[in-house]
């Protein structure tokens, strides 16, 4: 099952961009050429999000997302959305980075994959999260992991 929080959100609030992430035409950047300073800064976003809705705190998005993801992911929807997420996998533990990814057609969106953890899986759910070209949550999905950049 895939689980794009923005989708729960309703379709309405997500960018063309973000869809298009959907395709296979994508490659993923080496190690040597990976920003790790934008790999802590959505790697943070991840995991603060997910403390906050497991300590219940379903709050607002601000600028460190995009004006869609804002009006998509209203607090309700967060909810209604970890309720699901959560009654699959259980707490959230941690997440461990994986790799990063961008769109072979120069769309300004970059794609990192960390794998996360939770209590009542043994094996750990991709956390997908995808900043803009200005560095803003543009999308974020819990989906069961795959070797391979997958739908």
């Amino acid at each position: 099952m895939l689980y794009l929080l923005a989708f729960l959100a309703g379709c309405s609030g997500i960018s063309e961009e973000t869809i298009d992430l959907l395709s296979p035409d994508y490659d993923r950047i080496s190690e040597e050429e990976v920003d790790s300073l934008m790999v802590a800064a959505a790697s943070s976003i991840g995991d603060e999000y997910f403390r906050r809705c497991e300590r219940g705190e379903f709050e607002p998005f601000g600028n460190e997302a995009t004006t869609r993801m804002r009006q998509a992911l209203t607090p309700e929807r967060q909810e209604e959305a970890w309720e699901e997420i959560s009654g699959i996998y259980g707490d959230y533990e941690s997440i461990r980075f994986d790799s990063v990814w961008e769109p072979i057609d120069g769309t300004k969106l970059t794609i990192y994959r960390f794998r996360a953890r939770f209590t009542d899986v043994k094996a750990d759910p991709e956390l997908r999260i995808i900043l803009d070209g200005n560095g803003k949550l543009s999308g974020l999905w819990v989906k069961p992991w795959r070797p391979m950049l997958v739908r």
